[in-house]
Formats: C-alpha cells, sequence, structure tokens
C-alpha cells in the first residue's frame, strides 16, 4: 500500500477502525495500528469501546497489544451518556471475560470522580450470580471496596443495586468488605438501604445480611388488629442507633414500646 493511501486511513481512522472491527478484519486493524493509529484517542476509543460491545476477545487483545506507553487503559471514554473506562463497558455489555482481559492488562476497578464505579456497572450488568459475585471478590481485591457507597446520582450505588437484585451472597461480601475500606458500619446506611432491603419482603433476611435488625409485631392469635412494622425510612438515625446496640428491652423503650398492660395481650414481638 502507498504512502499516500495509507495516510488517508490514518487520517480517516475512526470509521476504518470501527470497520476493521465490525468486520474482524485483523490484517487492516494491525495495519491501522501499526502505523501510528491510536487505541484511546476519541476515533480508536470508540472501536475499542465497538469491540467490547461485541464481545471480540481477539480485537479487544490487539487494541491492548498496540498501546502505547503514554496511553492508559484506565482513560474515560464517552458511552451511552456517561464518561467510563473500558472495564466499566466490559461489565455493561456483559463481556465478563473481557473485563478479566483488561484487569490483566492493568485496568483499575476503582472508578474516577466523574463515573459511576466499575463495582456498580458489574453488579447492575452482569447475568449470571455466580459469575457476578467472582468478579466482585476479584474487583475488591483490586481496590474496589472504597467504591461499595459510591452514588454519583446520589441514590445508586454497588450496595444498592445488589439489594434490589438480592444478591445476598453479593451483599455478603460487601457488608464484610465495607468496614475494612471505608470504616462504614451498618448504623450508618442510609434510609434507602434500609427501605430496599425492607422491601425485599423476604422475613428480614436481607436486613440480617446487611447486619440490620428485624423488628416487627404482629396480632396475637384471635386478635383483628393489622400487622405493624417499623418503618426504618421514618426513624431517627438515634433510634436506628439505638435498635442496633442497645439490648432489645432498651431499643423497645426507645421506640416507646412497651411489654406491659393491655399491649402484651395484643401484639406479639416477633
Amino acid at each position: 500500500m502507498d504512502a499516500a493511501r495509507a495516510g488517508f486511513l490514518l487520517s480517516t481512522s475512526h470509521a476504518v477502525l470501527c470497520r476493521a472491527v465490525e468486520t474482524n478484519d485483523m490484517d487492516m486493524l494491525g495495519f491501522l495500528l501499526a502505523r501510528g493509529a491510536r487505541v484511546l484517542s476519541e476515533d480508536g476509543g470508540n472501536a475499542l469501546l465497538l469491540s467490547i460491545s461485541r464481545g471480540a476477545k481477539n480485537v479487544v487483545q490487539c487494541f491492548l497489544q498496540h498501546m502505547r506507553a503514554d496511553e492508559s487503559i484506565n482513560t474515560l471514554l464517552a458511552w451511552k451518556e456517561d464518561m467510563v473506562s473500558p472495564l466499566a463497558v466490559a461489565y455493561d455489555c456483559n463481556e465478563p471475560e473481557i473485563a478479566l482481559q483488561l484487569l490483566e492488562a492493568g485496568a483499575s476497578a476503582v472508578a474516577g470522580e466523574r463515573s459511576h464505579s466499575v463495582l456498580l456497572y458489574c453488579i447492575s450488568c452482569l447475568v449470571d450470580a455466580e459469575t457476578i459475585l467472582a468478579h466482585v471478590v476479584l474487583l475488591l481485591e483490586r481496590g474496589a471496596g472504597v467504591d461499595i457507597h459510591k452514588a454519583i446520582d446520589g441514590e445508586t450505588s454497588a450496595m444498592t443495586v445488589a439489594i434490589e437484585r438480592r444478591l445476598y451472597e453479593v451483599v455478603l461480601v460487601l457488608v464484610a468488605r465495607q468496614a475494612e475500606a471505608t470504616s462504614r458500619p451498618p448504623s450508618s446506611y442510609d434510609a434507602r438501604v434500609y427501605a430496599l432491603a425492607r422491601d425485599c419482603d423476604d422475613g428480614g433476611h436481607m436486613l440480617s445480611v446487611l447486619g440490620l435488625p428485624s423488628v416487627s409485631y404482629a396480632p396475637v392469635a384471635g386478635k383483628t388488629e393489622p400487622v405493624q412494622r417499623i418503618d426504618y425510612s421514618a426513624v431517627d438515625q438515634s433510634i436506628l442507633d439505638a435498635l442496633l446496640h442497645a439490648p432489645p428491652i432498651h431499643a423497645m423503650e426507645t421506640l416507646a414500646i412497651t411489654d406491659d398492660g393491655t399491649a402484651s395481650d395484643d401484639w406479639l414481638l416477633l
């Protein structure tokens, strides 16, 4: 190929790189990369994300092999409406094997300040529960514990998504790691975490996994009063702390619940 033709291809690398990815044309891809097309330029980055979204492991590997010393696999690239790393895109596209490729190439498990956490993408978008658990452990081993509660929208975090998806083992792992990574005790959970765990309606299982109390009152047999449950979203933080740390009788006193007189005839503590 003459120099003029090569120069034209490089000047239009976006279209050509993407076309090479779409057709799995490894010869063209290798030619462009060997002659100066940058993997993580705006153009090359788009082609890299395209290869990830298509599950083209061989193409991704080719991109990784041709990265320059001044390029970082952790560069944030435009994806949908966000700026994310290639690793986050691999999880977003349910491509765990490509995620492993990227991790082995040095991709960071810790999110940048401007993006959702990689951990969130992993838990939100991978489909198989066992695969999610394996990758969560892998990411936590690489420092992702600091992002367990990261929520740039103020609501959605790795922890809240794990609760919503009822991934009990994942939540258990997150709880175990959060103390060492963030020094965050269960009593510091916000109202959204309590509400999501309560709404699992699983007999208090999720609350228990989170290390939180499950308190409810039901009428004694023969009574007609409806079941009463403590609404954690409406409970003051100091009361929640009392529930977590005080003996049951003291917690009941804090909540102004008594077990004497008529009340003990009407309600049974579960």
